[in-house]
Parts: structure tokens; sequence; C-alpha cells
């Protein structure tokens, strides 16, 4: 998610900001040190400065901004700040039919695109993965969207060990699975059984 990061100085004239847990910090040699938010010495007068918090960061209210002199680092300022953890989850029915298209949702937070995949065995991230069935769609979607409909292959096996796996397109360790069950093809037949030649 993108936020930006204000500051105000007075009497010093370059600061950079640190992301912290569970305490202030003042360098990246403290033990609650996370990131840099603006590692590099920056003018007071560059405040507000954009920033994209990663994914992979795990949610919680002991998070801590913190805007330090360049020079003198035991001049510190700051402020606590709550960060929900990102997640993807699956929108969709227990059960496809191979053949048979089905509408596939997600919800995410903290995403901006996701790969779709079905997977065999367990969850898979990628095309590599000894898990990997078939990717989902053209390229990653947007979170933004409501979803597409997908039409499994018609030769999937029948069974109940099939996950359906969104996956972070930017980071591989996020994803949201959910088991499906895949059911058979097949075709029904429908008219009088009787008739005249």
């Amino acid at each position: 998610t993108l936020i930006e990061v204000a500051w105000t100085c007075s009497g010093t004239d370059y600061v950079r900001v640190a992301l912290c847990k569970g305490g202030d910090c003042s360098d990246n040699t403290s033990p609650n040190f996370v990131q840099w938010i603006v590692s590099f010495a920056t003018a007071c007068s560059a405040s507000p400065t954009p920033w994209s918090s990663p994914n992979s960061l795990a949610g919680g209210n002991d998070y801590r901004i913190c805007a330090v002199d360049y020079v003198t680092t035991s001049v510190t300022q700051c402020a606590a700040v709550t960060i929900v953890g990102a997640s993807i989850k699956v929108l969709a029915s227990s059960t496809i039919t191979a053949g048979k298209p089905t509408w596939l949702a997600w919800n995410c937070s903290g995403v901006n695109s996701i790969n779709l995949f079905l997977c065999k065995g367990g969850p898979c991230t990628w095309a590599t993965s000894s898990f990997f069935v078939e990717r989902i769609g053209f390229g990653a979607q947007g979170c933004a969207l409501p979803g597409l409909s997908y039409t499994p292959k018609k030769t999937l096996a029948t069974d109940t060990n099939y996950q359906l796996c969104f996956v972070d397109k930017h980071n591989t360790g996020m994803l949201g699975c959910k088991a499906v069950s895949v059911a058979a093809a097949s075709i029904g037949l429908n008219f009088a059984s009787s008739f005249v030649a």
C-alpha cells in the first residue's frame, strides 16, 4: 500500500526514516529495525515522501515509523503505526466440473495483482511446481477486478485433491489457496425413447 510519510525538522537539516517493530530504532543495527523507508540523507524540505509498504510485512499494531537525524542518531522522533497484513482470499465453488465454465473471484488486501493456478496434490506458485496443473487466465489479474470465468480442461481427472491458488505477482510467498474437487465432464441425452421412422 502506498502511503505518504511526512516529518518536520527543527535544528537539523537531513533525516533518514526507518520502520521499526516492537519499539523505537535509530539505525539498522537496532533489534527493532525492520527496514529503511528513506535510507539516504534526505533534506527536511523533502517531506512528505511516498513509501510503498511491502506485502511481506506481518500485520501488527506494534510498528513505529522513526525519523532520525542523519548526523546525530540520538535525535529521533517516532510515531506508532498499525500495519494490516496482506492477504488473498479465493472465492469459488468447492467443486468445479471439467469442461464447464465456472466463476472465480477473489478478495485481496495489500496486493495489486495476482496470478491464478490450478494445482493438484498441494499448493503451487508457478508452472515449475510439481503440483502445477494449469495457469488460469492470461497474465496477472488485477485485484480490483470482480473475477473471471474459467473453463477447466475437459481432460482433468476426477479427484478431490485439487487447489485453486491465487498468488501475488510480486511476492510468490503471498498466496491464497482453496481446496476444490473436480467432477468429470459428462454428456446427457434427452429425447423421446420411441418414435416413428
